[in-house]
This record gives structure tokens, C-alpha cells and sequence, in this order.
């Protein structure tokens, strides 16, 4: 019964988890612990073929001349599958499940698996990104893992031991458009949008009330100027008066 329950957990568990990439989606890593003229041997993989929960992988790789990829890592031409429930593959630690929480579990080469320790932000491939980590110390090698939480894929990783230190992170990606300031590019359009809009509509209500203004500023003068006119029909009906007596007195004598 107990036997009965665990694997009804873990085929629960199992069906929860779901891959975040799709065919033809890539990632590039450049080893930036590793520097030759000022460049970086790189190492790029893309989304061949997605079902279920099994990816399969082409790898390209990259940098200066004569400079070759460290041992034990993807080669160019390399296509690797493999099963983000199990990871039973020497690089399945590329990709795990999407929207990792802290506490899950995941395999890494098919070995022990290893537990999500926190989540945190960082900036990857120019975008701050929610992601979660991983790590694990073993005959004097530490490893650490660093994964992008909405799509399971790696961010980082590096090992060091003996005081010999090698370091991946994700620089160029088309899951994402690099952005300013670790600020995507798809919420700076919209910033700008709404900036524009507003300008417009400041615009068109300014453009708006002038006439009015100038019909208002119309009107009080004519109304200024009504005393002026009844002042001067004033003066010349009183004008008018007195010369109709003048003449009265006149035609008297």
C-alpha cells in the first residue's frame, strides 16, 4: 500500500512537469573564466525537437583560433536527448523543467538528484531574470547551477577545484530581446508609447482650448466697449437738444 502511494506521488509529480522550450529556441554561453585576446570560447545549443517532457539539442561551439572547448563539455555537431524527469544525460543540466520552485528536485547526469536551494534575480543575455539555484560539493569539485525559472534553462554554471576555476553564463538568446538596463526592450515600448500618447493628447487639448480662448478674449472687448457707445449716443442727443432750444429761442424773438 505505502509502495502503492509513492508511486502514485511521483507519477503525480512526474506529470506536473513540463518543459518551457520549444523547437528552435537557443541559447549561447561564452566561458568567460576562460579569456584569449579578449575573447571567449564559446558554446551554443538549439531546440531541435520537443515531446513531452524529452528535448533533443544540436550544439554548436565557437572562439578564438586554436583555442578549443574544455574537456567533458558539448562539442559542435553534438545532438544530445533527454528527459527532464529523469536528466539521465551528461548535459541534461541545460535544460530542466520549467517554473522550478524551491525544494524541487532535479537529476543532473543521470546522477543523485539535487535540490532547488532559493531563487533570485539576475541579469542574463541583457535581462534581469527571476532564477533558481543549485549546487553541490564532491571529492573537493563545487559545482554551482544557476537556471531561468520560466524556462528551465541554464543561466550559469561553473566548478572550481584545486584553485582552477571555469565559468559559463548565457550571453545571446532568442527567449528574450536584450533590453536597457536590464529592463526588456517589450516593456521600454510600452513605456515610449505611453509617452507619445500623452504628448499627443497635451496636444490635441491645447490645440483645442486656443480658439476658445480667442472667441472668450473677442467677446470681453465688445462688452468693454459698450459704454464707449451709449457715451457717445449720449453726447449727441444732448448735442441735439440744445440746438433744438437754440433754434426755439431764436424763432421767439
Amino acid at each position: 500500500m505505502v509502495f502503492f502511494v509513492g508511486q502514485l506521488a511521483f507519477k503525480t509529480v512526474v506529470a506536473e512537469r513540463r518543459l518551457g522550450v520549444k523547437a528552435g529556441d537557443w541559447v549561447k554561453y561564452e566561458y568567460v573564466s576562460i579569456v584569449v585576446a579578449g575573447e571567449h570560447p564559446w558554446v551554443k545549443f538549439e531546440v531541435q525537437k520537443v515531446e513531452g517532457t524529452r528535448v533533443t539539442v544540436l550544439w554548436t561551439t565557437g572562439g578564438p583560433s586554436g583555442v578549443s572547448i574544455p574537456s567533458g563539455m558539448p562539442y559542435a555537431g553534438l545532438t544530445v536527448s533527454w528527459d527532464v524527469t529523469t536528466g539521465a544525460s551528461a548535459f541534461s543540466y541545460f535544460i530542466i523543467h520549467a517554473d522550478a520552485k524551491v525544494g524541487d528536485s532535479v537529476s543532473i547526469m543521470g546522477l543523485l538528484p539535487l535540490q532547488i536551494q532559493g531563487e533570485t534575480t539576475r541579469t542574463y543575455a541583457g535581462v534581469s531574470r527571476k532564477v533558481v539555484y543549485a549546487g553541490y560539493s564532491s571529492f573537493g569539485l563545487q559545482n554551482s547551477y544557476y537556471w531561468d525559472k520560466e524556462t528551465g534553462v541554464l543561466l550559469e554554471y561553473s566548478w572550481t577545484m584545486g584553485g582552477v576555476e571555469l565559468t559559463m553564463k548565457a550571453v545571446e538568446t532568442n527567449l528574450w530581446q536584450a533590453g536597457v538596463g536590464g529592463i526588456p526592450l517589450w516593456i521600454l515600448g510600452i513605456i515610449v508609447a505611453l509617452i507619445v500618447a500623452v504628448t499627443i493628447i497635451i496636444i490635441v487639448v491645447s490645440l483645442r482650448r486656443k480658439p476658445y480662448a480667442k472667441v472668450q478674449s473677442t467677446a470681453q472687448g465688445i462688452v468693454k466697449q459698450e459704454p464707449a457707445l451709449g457715451s457717445n449716443v449720449g453726447k449727441f442727443g444732448l448735442n441735439s437738444s440744445n440746438c433744438f432750444q437754440n433754434q426755439v429761442k431764436n424763432y421767439g424773438h
